[in-house]
């Protein structure tokens, strides 16, 4: 182009792309993007400014259509992975997470939304990875971030282990507990073509009469009370978020004490469906696509069809059970939040697939668990503790997906509550969790249940990570608030 020789600029492509930041893909424009391999930036602003106006002279608005001039070898693009299992610095980084916890406290009060402690650095060189105070802040915040950095830097040298260096690095990322419908997280719904006559764990489920809103079956548990071993409840664990939506006139108590804890009946009965209402109109409405493309045949218009009346006969029939206990939005002794559900169907009961080997991309398998395999006589039938450098997976509603477990917690400002302290997988060759994911049972490659999906923060690295409820937390709160224990068929 003679506008790129006139600011002498040598591209290397030029592309018409639909960009978005990242996550809120509703953001889109179509973005003419030049890219070169020149480092003098100075005249990239004018370069760009002109061409945009070569679109204005042709009639396009302002927003209509964005140009960007890139370098992308130079380009901002690090990434997180777990820290590494070195005492030294995880005992420098306990030492001073308290410290800089009061600070972004103070100094980023109203848009802080994570603290994590990561390894940062371009993805494709791992040697380049330094450890790294990451603070993440909601998108499009304001603020001095220089003051608040400079005042963070100050308090991040450790006293016991001052040969630890650790890096601090401020950068956009939103929380959110995800089930869908959501303003950030992919709340799109899910057309499922490979329903059959029951549920497995993963499959998406909804609450009764609600025609937004998903969330995950993550599986089937048996619960035993722990004074009368006779009475026993065959029920599927997910989420209180994904059901709490069932009973809005009690959601304020239900929130804050729970559903049926203490020996109290549940203030109203919230029905769950299967699938839920909002991924079974979307896959009728897919379905229905294909019978009416042209260039289908009577025998795939047949098959469709008979697709089509299943998933209306699921659509059609009783709710597979209903909330018989919730935990609320409440909180363990180490302030880690509590978020289950336990719905009664004994009408769907069976034993939990852990995701099969073949679901993975070869890179996963081949770097994290080159033994892991599963076959049809494999099932989820022990607990495990998440441990620290695990790798991890779940099978939810909208994928199948992996990550490590970080050594360190994560501190997680919530919003609409206070901020708590969240075991943390950072997602692996995908995004550890998409809207619609919470419930999920998260597995090890041992093939122990290890914990449920509760939430995830996206937007800081190429892959978001995912927050999870131990199952352990959860069972120590069913031991207390409900006399009971839960089992695995």
């Amino acid at each position: 182009m003679k506008i790129l020789q006139k600011y002498s600029i040598k591209d290397s492509s030029i592309l018409l792309r639909s960009v978005w930041p990242k996550c809120f893909p509703s953001e889109a424009v179509d973005t003419l993007i030049v890219e070169t391999l020149d480092v003098d930036n100075s005249k990239w602003k004018d370069a760009a400014s002109e061409i945009l106006g070569i679109f204005y002279t042709a009639g396009l608005l302002p927003g209509d259509i964005k140009v960007e001039i890139s370098n992308p070898v130079k380009m901002y693009h690090d990434d997180s992975k777990c820290l590494p299992r070195d005492q030294q610095l995880l005992g420098a980084i306990r030492e001073i997470e308290p410290r800089v916890l009061e600070i972004v406290r103070k100094e980023l009060s109203g848009i802080w939304t994570t603290i994590a402690y990561h390894m940062r650095g371009p993805s494709e060189d791992a040697s380049q990875m330094k450890p790294t105070v990451m603070i993440t802040c909601k998108p499009g915040a304001r603020h001095f971030f220089e003051k608040a950095e400079a005042s963070i830097m100050a308090v991040v040298r450790s006293e016991k282990y001052p040969q630890v260096s650790l890096h601090v690095e401020l950068v956009s990322g939103f929380v959110e507990l995800v089930a869908p419908p959501s303003p950030n997280q992919d709340s799109k719904a899910r057309p499922n073509f490979a329903l059959k006559d029951k549920p497995v764990n993963g499959a998406s489920i909804g609450v009764h009469n609600r025609q937004l809103g998903a969330g995950t079956l993550g599986g089937w548990v048996t619960l035993k009370s722990i004074d009368n071993s006779n009475q026993s409840l065959q029920c599927a664990l997910t989420c209180y978020h994904v059901i709490s939506v069932g009973d809005p006139a009690n959601l304020i108590h239900n929130n804050c004490y729970g559903i049926g804890l203490d020996y109290q009946k549940p203030l109203s009965q919230i029905k769950v469906v299967w699938p839920s209402i909002f991924d079974a109109n979307a896959t009728k409405a897919a379905v229905q696509k294909r019978i009416d493309a042209p260039g289908s045949t009577p025998e795939t218009r047949q098959r469709d069809r008979n697709y089509l009346e299943l998933v209306n006969k699921l659509s059609a029939a009783d709710p597979i059970g209903h909330v018989r206990f919730a935990s609320g939005h409440r909180r363990t002794p180490e302030n880690r939040r509590l978020d289950w559900a336990l719905i009664v169907t004994p009408s769907t009961f069976t034993r939990n697939r852990p995701p099969p080997s073949t679901a993975f991309d070869n890179d996963e398998t081949w770097e994290k668990c080159p033994a892991y395999s599963t076959g049809e006589n494999d099932f989820i039938t022990g607990f495990g503790t998440m441990k620290e450098g695990d790798w991890v997976f779940k099978a939810s509603r909208s994928s199948t997906s992996s990550g490590d477990v970080n050594h360190i917690y994560r501190r997680v400002n919530w919003q609409d509550q206070e901020d708590s302290y969240e075991a943390e997988v950072v997602g692996f060759a995908r995004d550890f969790a998409l809207g619609g994911d919470s419930g999920s049972m998260v597995i090890n490659d041992r093939k122990e249940l290890v914990g449920i999906l509760i939430g995830a923060e996206r937007g800081s690295s190429m892959y978001g990570c995912g927050f999870v409820t131990p199952i352990q937390a959860i069972r120590d709160d069913l031991r207390a608030k409900v006399k009971g224990d839960i089992s695995l068929p």
